[in-house]
């Protein structure tokens, strides 16, 4: 579905009459299939791109947020929305109980994933699975718990964890 819209400059005078290639189909913010309402678009004709502002319609949302177009071959492209907002990983209860500290490193890292910080989402992803695993390994041999929370985590590995695989 193919959008017409009016961008405007930065004295607010229209700028040029367009055509975008579709309106984002998700909120970025509450994550839910929405049909946003246009607010206002704003044309840079030096980057040729547009931005859109846009009201999330779904009741419990309604947030605003913008969509970004790129000069594309039959008018604008959708790129990108944001904010975004991370949606909080959705995990069993029996490891949220478990390592209450891994939900949240994984929830952090869900935000670095939605802003784009690549090299910090490694790092955290590390981070979760240590405490993941020590968590379970700990939970596994309470007496020895703060020895397992002391060690690195590829010793914690080799000594506590059999695979049966191998």
């Amino acid at each position: 579905m193919h959008i017409d819209i009016q961008g405007h400059d930065l004295k607010g005078q229209v700028s040029t009459t367009t055509r975008l290639n579709r309106s984002p189909d998700s909120c970025p913010l509450c994550h839910r299939a929405v049909q946003p309402r246009l607010l206002s678009a704003q044309h840079d004709a030096s980057r040729r791109r547009i931005q859109v502002a846009f009201r999330c319609t779904s009741h419990a949302c309604q947030e605003v947020f913008v969509a970004t177009y790129t000069e594309g071959a039959s008018g604008f492209d959708f790129h990108s929305s944001a904010p975004v907002r991370a949606q909080p990983p959705s995990l069993p209860q029996t490891v949220s109980s478990l390592s209450p500290a891994f939900v949240e490193i994984l929830a952090q890292v869900s935000v670095a994933e939605s802003q784009g910080l690549g090299q910090l989402v490694g790092i955290g992803l590390r981070k979760a699975l240590e405490f993941l695993i020590k968590d379970f390994v700990s939970s596994e041999r309470p007496v020895e718990a703060e020895k397992i929370k002391r060690m690195p985590l590829a010793a914690c590995i080799s000594t506590y964890v059999n695979d049966p695989w191998t």
